[in-house]
C-alpha cells in the first residue's frame, strides 16, 4: 500500500469516528426553574393529553400564583379552587397540590417540569400515571 493509500484509509477511518461520535439530542432536557419563575397570572394556551389537543377543556381558567408558594384558579373570573405549589430548584421540579380539586382543572395537580421558559411563557411536561401531559402556560 502506497503512503497516498495509507493518508486516504486514515482520513476515512477518521471522518467514520466522527459521524459516530455525533448524536443528535432529541430529548429535550428540563429547564433551571425558580419560584419567582411562576409568580403573576397566568392562562394555558396549549394542553396536550397524549398528544391530543385538549385545549378547549382549560380555556375558561386563569391561574394566580403568588410567591408564598398558594394560587387560585379562577374560571371565568370567579375563583373555582386554590392549592400550593413547591419548586425544586435541584431536581428542576414543579409540584402542584390543589385543595379539593375539581375537573377539568385537577389535571394540573402533580409533578411537572419547565422545558422552554421566556419571561412571559413556560412550556410543561408531565409523565405520571402513564399520562404525558403537556401545558404551555402564558403570563397574562
Amino acid at each position: 500500500m502506497t503512503m497516498k493509500g495509507v493518508w486516504r484509509q486514515w482520513a476515512l477511518l477518521f471522518v467514520a469516528v466522527a459521524m459516530l461520535g455525533c448524536s443528535k439530542d432529541e430529548d429535550p432536557k428540563p429547564v433551571a426553574i425558580t419560584a419567582a419563575d411562576f409568580e403573576g397570572e397566568w392562562s394555558i394556551t396549549t394542553y396536550k393529553l397524549a398528544g391530543t389537543d385538549e385545549t378547549a377543556t382549560l380555556s375558561e381558567f386563569t391561574f394566580e400564583i403568588f410567591s408564598n408558594g398558594d394560587f387560585l384558579v379562577n374560571k371565568n373570573g370567579q375563583n373555582d379552587s386554590y392549592g400550593s405549589y413547591e419548586v425544586d430548584e435541584a431536581t428542576k421540579v414543579l409540584t402542584v397540590d390543589l385543595t379539593n380539586p375539581k375537573e377539568p382543572s385537577k389535571v394540573i395537580n402533580g409533578t411537572w417540569q419547565v422545558y422552554e421558559k421566556t419571561d412571559d411563557s413556560m412550556t410543561l411536561k408531565s409523565f405520571e400515571q402513564g399520562e404525558k401531559k403537556d401545558f404551555v402556560l402564558t403570563k397574562i
